[in-house]
């Protein structure tokens, strides 16, 4: 390996480790196949940074005593202490890592009792202490009545990080109910209070995990406050990295009311609070939990939890639970439980995620319905009780009609042969629109061939046949007509066609908004395809557009084909994260899988799995995005008969993946078996067989095999100048062959490509600032890696303006740039443009970069 390419691999090791955590550093170095020296390089790099870096606050777990090896933890009381402005006056509770003490302000600036929250001494470790730091955050960016308020913040003298709160003077509120015999009514109001502010916090992009009567407190005057978010997980983006209790052996909650997916380890979501909720209102009208755990051994009770059903609250409440509702006894209880509220709290508890409830807030609607005497969500929907709920909410309009219906009877019987009239002409345009929609997804199957398949001239020819057929013996049947266009445009998107497929798409809006209506379930699948074609276009800002208009279309109007509304989430995900907002993408790639799920394994399964990944991939958590890929490819596994095409397009991403974290053999082999897909469904000439081949070149590279990357350099290439590519395809190709070209030491020859990338189809780039800012991002790179630190400069503030304007300088991908940029202005001795970069980072991250610049710097001096 040569200078530069060795200096090439250290530095996106070290990119790849600088910012984990020591033991995350090690698994990972352990993990890379690479050079032995590279490694060993990086330790010494890291080494160097750690003596540099500066500390701005105590370590959570310095203030150990340890005594031959072992902790010594010693007994600490706040109680008679000062706290800053605040006088601790007495503990009024403990638990297994923390006390809460009563406080009262001391300065005589005003009268103010608090709550004053610790660790307890050997509690104080580095992962916990860094979850209590969390909740603080957590409570700072909660304002609502219902949530209690955190006042204060600090550090003991023994390095005991504290918070102060709002004092609530309250029961838990099961013990509230029970103490004032709370009636069943009451008792769903009150949970309702409870419901708010539980959606609050999730529209703030916060999940408690750890919701029970205990956590939710009643003041004398009634008030709902929701207290202890210590092992909440925040679904945004935090300051310093995105802390999360998924840690093996971290698993925190309280058994009873934790969910399935908590005590499997799986995947947390608002929807594990609508469950515990459902617990609790479980505890609240029946006395007991569904699942008596504490009888059980830990892994009876897991299981249980996991797969049990819970039982109906009408067959299980008490006489004790009845009594304190002002009940007789446990029959009366059981009638009033019997019917919608057992229904609603069971579909709270269901096992699967995606069936509970989708909101807390739709939760709570339905509590509300009930109280209404509305029919309720989480029922069957029969006639019996829709007339049922009618005449329990209109019981004098329900009578009145009774007494009119005699009246009517004789009435009715003149007017049969005038119903039965209208009934025959209502049939036959039934009919007319069933036979409709058979013809359009019998066309739409027949032309649905080409998708998969190559796109060979003579099926062009075909296509182009049947879309000028379609406009002389479809004139009669527009929505028909409007098909064949969809799915012609479909096919030739597929295949990075957007001149043949864009006015197809734009000629089947205009029939199916003049004839199925603006609003329907027709448009909504044309948005679909139109967003497909305008991704690969590049035009990410009007793939946006299309792919929300669809999924806002196709959720209003549910169409007779399951996998519709899936599909338009897949590309309404895509979008967004490919538009710079990764977190607002997530949940809509997971409603597509709760919708898909259910139907078994299928491509679009798997492909929505992938967009978790690239959701997971753009907020900078390779491993999760990695495991989302995985799953893909063992649905696909499962899957009979020859594999679909976009297996090889989970294989591409998860060979990528690998690449980059240094596992060279495996991802070899995703990469071939990408190939062998995408030659077998498309040809050799293909855009994704292009992509596969400049995979194939970045192992190679990293294998040492120089007579392989110069091969699957000209593959990925001949792909260049034998297709006219969809944009986003193209660009892929030319950049990662730009990226092995400079590894594989062809310096020049790569920034000429890079160069001539963002030249040669510049028009179509700046309508994707996106893009383009991504190319000169990795041009001011390569230019970095020639010494060419001027010209990379131009490149970087470029690409770093671009970014700015699309997502703001603070986003991610813009401080990627900004990242590069202080590297630059360290390699280049520049102070001021590192002074107007410092202020977007943590100084410790400042420290990183700067040591990673003067390493560079002394590399190229030694030379």
């Amino acid at each position: 390996m040569n200078h530069e390419a060795r200096w090439q691999e250290v530095n996106d090791l070290f990119a790849a480790v600088v910012d984990l955590g020591t033991a995350a550093r090690e698994v990972r170095l352990a993990s890379y196949e690479g050079d032995a020296s590279v490694r060993e390089e990086v330790r010494s790099l890291l080494a160097a940074l750690d003596k540099d870096s500066v500390k701005l606050e105590p370590s959570p777990g310095a203030s150990h005593l340890t005594l031959m090896g072992e902790s010594a933890a010693l007994p600490i009381t706040l109680a008679g202490r000062r706290l800053g402005p605040w006088a601790v006056v007495r503990e009024v509770g403990r638990g297994g890592m923390g006390a809460v003490y009563e406080a009262f302000r001391a300065d005589d600036q005003y009268q103010k009792r608090v709550a004053v929250k610790t660790l307890t001494r050997g509690a104080d470790s580095e992962v916990v202490a860094r979850r209590f730091q969390q909740e603080r955050q957590i409570l700072a960016s909660l304002e609502h009545p219902g949530i209690a308020t955190l006042i204060d913040g600090g550090v003991t003298e023994e390095g005991l990080p504290y918070l102060v709160m709002e004092f609530v003077d309250g029961e838990p509120i099961d013990q509230y109910c029970a103490s004032h015999q709370t009636s069943l009514r009451d008792r769903l109001d009150l949970f309702r209070q409870v419901c708010s502010a539980v959606q609050y916090a999730h529209r703030n992009l916060v999940v408690h995990r750890d919701l029970k009567p205990s956590n939710i407190l009643i003041s004398a005057s009634g008030n709902v406050k929701l207290v202890d978010f210590g092992i909440a997980k925040l679904l945004g983006p935090q300051p310093g990295g995105d802390l999360t209790l998924t840690e093996t052996g971290n698993r925190a909650f309280t058994t009873g009311y934790a969910s399935p997916e908590q005590v499997r380890g799986e995947t947390i979501s608002t929807s594990t609070d609508v469950y515990s909720l459902g617990v609790t209102l479980f505890r609240l009208l029946a006395g007991r939990l569904p699942f008596e755990v504490s009888q059980l051994t830990p892994t009876e009770a897991l299981r249980c939890i996991a797969e049990e059903p819970p039982p109906p609250l009408s067959r299980v409440a008490s006489d004790q639970a009845a009594r304190e509702m002002g009940l007789s006894d446990a029959a009366a209880l059981a009638g009033m439980l019997s019917g919608e509220i057992d229904d609603i709290v069971l579909a709270a508890l269901r096992k699967e995620p995606e069936r509970r409830y989708g909101t807390v807030a739709a939760f709570s609607d339905d509590i509300k319905r009930y109280l209404q005497g509305q029919q309720v969500s989480a029922r069957p929907d029969t006639w019996r009780y829709r007339v049922r709920s009618f005449s329990r909410r209109n019981p004098k309009f329900v009578g009145a009609m009774m007494v009119a219906a005699s009246s009517l009877l004789a009435g009715t019987v003149l007017a049969g042969w005038q119903a039965v009239r209208a009934g025959k002409e209502r049939d036959r345009a039934r009919a007319e629109a069933t036979r409709s929609s058979r013809v359009v997804s019998f066309i739409e199957q027949i032309l649905a061939a080409p998708v998969q398949g190559a796109l060979t001239e003579a099926t062009i020819t075909a296509l182009d046949e049947t879309v000028a057929r379609a406009g002389g013996e479809l004139a009669d049947d527009p929505l028909a007509r409007a098909a064949v266009f969809r799915t012609a445009a479909k096919a030739y998107a597929y295949h990075n066609r957007p001149e043949r497929a864009t006015p197809l798409i734009d000629s089947a809006l205009v029939l199916d908004r003049r004839h199925a209506g603006v609003r329907s379930t027709e448009v909504g699948r044309d948005l679909t395809v139109a967003a497909r074609i305008a991704y690969s276009a590049g035009r990410l800002d009007s793939a946006l557009a299309f792919a929300r208009e669809a999924v806002d279309l196709l959720r209003a109007f549910p169409s007779d084909r399951p996998d519709d509304l899936p599909t338009a989430l897949l590309n309404y995900s895509m979008a967004t994260t490919y538009i710079g907002r990764p977190t607002d993408a997530l949940p809509i790639a997971l409603e597509g899988i709760a919708l898909e799920s259910p139907r078994g394994p299928s491509a679009l399964l798997a492909y929505l799995h992938m967009a978790v990944g690239e959701s997971a991939i753009f907020s900078g958590d390779a491993p999760a995005a990695e495991r989302e890929y995985l799953q893909a490819t063992a649905i696909y596994d499962l899957l009979k008969g020859v594999q679909p095409v976009e297996r090889g397009i989970a294989e591409l991403g998860l060979g990528t993946m690998l690449v980059n974290r240094g596992a060279i053999v495996e991802a070899d082999q995703r990469a071939r078996k990408a190939l062998e897909i995408f030659e077998r469904h498309w040809g050799a000439d293909h855009a994704y067989t292009g992509r596969a081949h400049a995979l194939m070149a970045r192992v190679a590279v990293r294998q040492g095999d120089s007579a392989k990357t110069a091969a699957e350099i000209a593959a990925g290439l001949n792909a260049l100048r034998r297709n006219r590519l969809g944009l986003v395809d193209w660009v892929t190709i030319e950049f990662d062959l730009s990226r092995v070209m400079f590894t594989a030491g062809r310096r020049e020859e790569a920034v000429n490509l890079l160069r001539g990338a963002l030249s040669s189809r510049r028009e179509e780039l700046v309508r994707a600032p996106q893009i383009m800012a991504f190319g000169e991002l990795l041009l001011g790179q390569a230019l970095i890696g020639l010494h060419r630190l001027a010209e990379a400069r131009e490149a970087l503030d470029s690409a770093f303006t671009r970014q700015s304007n699309s997502y703001g300088p603070r986003h991610p991908m813009s401080l990627a740039t900004a990242a590069q940029l202080l590297f630059l202005a360290g390699a280049m001795e520049d102070s001021p443009m590192a002074a107007r970069l410092a202020p977007l980072f943590p100084p410790d991250s400042v420290t990183a970069i700067r040591n990673r610049a003067i390493a560079w710097r002394r590399s190229r001096t030694d030379r």
